[in-house]
């Protein structure tokens, strides 16, 4: 397998349990915190999508992304008790996966040397696309347990495992 066989897996992999974890959380659901952490599960894939812009950015590619929800998902963001401020779940959702299939088609349209190409992921930040994507990728895994977590306390099932 090459290296760009190799990253769009490791994508889809990502890609289909996030999606698994967040295809049918509903609006209300979408709003529930456990105790001790303030970050909700729209709150989660809003983060997740500002992610996924910037893996993007790290492969070339510029996204489609409003520059309003870079700030309102932004690391170290407030989350704010005004749930009104936030997209719905839906549009959330509806961004992301289009984010997603954006990545997962430059990876398996590229040529191998894309990946090795640095790209600027932010003034100061700069990353190798293959890097930068992995990167990206292991950061919304470790989001995507967060929702795992508040879906248990919502009484659904185990999604995994």
């Amino acid at each position: 397998m090459t290296k760009k066989e190799h990253l769009l897996g490791h994508l889809k992999t990502v890609h289909g349990s996030i999606r698994k974890l967040v295809d049918d959380i509903s609006e209300e659901e979408a709003i529930v915190c456990l105790p001790g952490n303030p970050n909700h599960i729209k709150f989660l894939v809003g983060h997740i999508s500002t992610t996924a812009a910037f893996a993007l950015t790290v492969a070339g590619v510029k996204p489609d992304y409003p520059g309003e929800w870079m700030k309102m998902f932004a690391r170290g963001a407030t989350v704010t008790a005004d749930i009104s401020v936030y997209p719905s779940i839906a549009d959330i959702r509806t961004r992301l996966y289009a984010l997603h299939a954006a990545l997962e088609e430059f990876v398996a349209t590229c040529d191998e040397g894309a990946l090795e190409r640095v790209n600027v992921i932010r003034p100061g930040w700069d990353e190798n696309a293959m890097d930068g994507v992995l990167f990206f990728a292991a950061h919304d895994f470790y989001h995507a347990g967060q929702i795992a977590m508040i879906r248990r306390a919502l009484g659904r099932d185990r999604m995994f495992g």
